[in-house]
């Protein structure tokens, strides 16, 4: 293999290394995300200050206003941002009064008017393209995910990372880490744990949700509707086939690992940790159902390792998330009990429907949310405020 080098006039990668160092231009979505070889650093910089050296002097106010030529690989100049930048002409819209733009150094795109594209001097013309688009590896999936251009954005953009090349043809398959400190960092599994990490929204605003867990103190737990949950459900029933045909017991359970456990309720495994590490008197262990936020005892025999299922099984966030109900916090002296929990449950309904949730007071210093839940009449399909109703009940 020979060093980076962007040296076709397409912007493909050609041969490189496995690992290359790299600028992100630009960042869309998952299966969208466009860098430059550092390698040519020195090149492009020099070609900015000459195309700016000339387009802002004599010879720049004498080029002619291009005549635009849509679709093909014909290069332009424009004034962007402050800077002289190569563009291609990719559409025209409007009848002509704005031309879509692809920024071929860059990887961006944007409506300009035509008036804005000049002739580009032939000099400017020979540095190889330079935005080369590619996929992260893993992670096309979730292309279409709410949030994830801001993900990308805050996670990639603009910074200077290595490149594993995973697969050179198109699509340009990578993996990109943050090599900037003590520890390199796989920036496709930080997105990943940002994508599918559930989220409250934000304060005011209203999220879906489903009510998974009431702790005997009134503490509940829920599951945020998205991409983590979707990916959670879609799972575990491969989880499952594989935990009923796999009896394999173990001998020293670990401490905060991951395993598969059999709900006695239903037979049905999920995902749960040890509490602690050494058994009650009745040789059960106390753990957690990461997914839901109950906790349960379990035998030894009815825990599966699932580390041969790969990673993904074990690194996907923890799906289940603390909250309170509003009007129920210690703060309302309220005393929680199980007649509160059961009017709770009969209010939410059976089938455990997909409700409504809209945060009132933020998680902070450790204390979770407070939340109002809300859920849809079954008949008018009116939203009715679960907390209303509760408080009615039970107040």
């Amino acid at each position: 293999d020979q060093s980076s080098s962007a040296s076709n006039s397409t912007g493909e990668p050609g041969t490189v290394m496995d690992y290359v160092d790299v600028f992100v231009t630009c960042v869309t979505s998952t299966d969208n995300v466009c860098f430059r070889f550092v390698d040519y650093d020195t090149e492009y910089n020099q070609l900015l200050e000459d195309m700016a050296a000339f387009y802002n002097g004599p010879m720049g106010s004498a080029a002619g206003q291009a005549a635009i030529q849509a679709g093909g690989d014909v290069l332009y100049a424009t004034l962007h941002d402050g800077r002289w930048l190569r563009v291609q002409a990719v559409a025209l819209h409007n009848e002509g009064q704005k031309v879509e733009c692809y920024f071929v150094d860059e990887g961006n795109t944007s409506l300009l008017a035509p008036e804005a594209l000049l002739e580009l001097d032939s000099a400017f013309a020979s540095l190889p393209l330079q935005a080369i688009r590619c996929q992260l590896d893993g992670l096309v999936e979730y292309a279409d995910c709410d949030g994830v251009a801001d993900i990308l954005s805050d996670v990639l953009l603009g910074k200077t990372l290595v490149a594993e090349i995973i697969n050179r043809d198109e699509p340009v398959s990578v993996v990109m880490f943050d090599t900037w400190g003590l520890e390199d960092v796989d920036l496709n599994n930080v997105v990943f744990q940002q994508l599918m990490g559930p989220k409250l929204p934000e304060k005011g605003c209203v999220g879906r949700c489903y009510l998974s867990h009431i702790r005997s103190d009134g503490l509940i737990w829920v599951q945020i509707s998205g991409p983590g949950l979707t990916v959670l459900n879609k799972f575990m029933h491969a989880v499952n086939e594989y935990c009923k045909n796999n009896n394999e017991g173990m001998d020293r359970p670990e401490f905060g690992k991951v395993y598969a456990s059999q709900y006695r309720a239903d037979l049905t495994f999920y995902r749960a940790v040890l509490i602690s590490p050494e058994p009650l008197p009745s040789g059960e262990f106390q753990l957690r159902y990461v997914d839901f936020g109950n906790e349960d005892q379990a035998y030894l025999s009815e825990l599966r390792d699932v580390d041969n299922l790969g990673d993904f099984v074990v690194r996907l966030p923890y799906q289940a998330l603390q909250c309170r109900l509003r009007n129920f916090t210690p703060d309302d002296g309220v005393c929680w009990s199980e007649e509160a929990s059961t009017a709770l449950l009969d209010i939410v309904g059976p089938d455990n429907p997909e409700l409504l949730i809209r945060v009132t007071v933020p998680a902070a210093d450790g204390q979770p949310a407070v939340v109002e839940l809300f859920k849809r009449h079954p008949e008018t399909r009116h939203l009715v405020c679960i907390n209303s109703e509760l408080s009615g009940v039970v107040l």
